[in-house]
């Protein structure tokens, strides 16, 4: 687009600089400026889609969505195989899958305790609009259902749990 408008580009200047997107500003022949160089960048990723109800990949199964919650799949076990981290081992995998949900756990209890403090009643995943902005869940399947009265970490507590079952399936000991 650039060339289309002819533009010149003297300088471009971005956040963050991988090894891999200086080289290829090399080869193009372009001057390239970072505050941040991560030479060995091997993935890069928004962890919020990590998080259950927080974030996620949406998921459109062909109707509308119950009670304004978006369902995603998050990209990690037990909802998918992050299939993005090329290379990674097995353990590594489970291990940035079973962090990611205890982040996720450890911040909607908090955003729950703050919310109960705040309106003297429980947040639930019927009231999670009132926190987050689009708030998401877990697909669970065709057929399965929420129980929207639940508090959403119950069900952050049980992919964990599911988590840890699937164990030795990653990690050999």
């Amino acid at each position: 687009l650039l060339k289309q408008e002819q533009i010149n580009v003297q300088k471009i200047v971005v956040g963050i600089l991988s090894g891999k997107g200086k080289e290829l500003m090399e080869v193009q022949g372009r001057e390239v400026e970072s505050p941040y160089f991560i030479p060995k960048l091997k993935a890069w990723f928004t962890e919020s889609s990590f998080y259950p109800f927080i974030g996620g990949d949406a998921l459109w199964r062909g109707s509308n969505t119950q009670k304004n919650l978006l369902p995603s799949i998050n990209l990690v076990l037990p909802f998918t195989s992050p299939t993005f981290l090329i290379g990674a081992s097995k353990e590594a995998i489970y291990n940035l899958s079973e962090i990611a949900l205890e982040n996720a756990l450890d911040i909607m209890t908090a955003i729950e305790n703050e919310y109960q403090l705040m309106h003297e009643r429980s947040l639930t995943l019927n009231s999670l609009g009132q926190v987050l902005a689009i708030p998401r869940c877990p697909d669970l399947g065709k057929s399965m259902n929420y129980d929207f009265n639940a508090p959403p970490s119950v069900y952050i507590r049980n992919s964990l749990e599911h988590l840890r079952r699937l164990k030795p399936t990653f990690i050999s000991r």
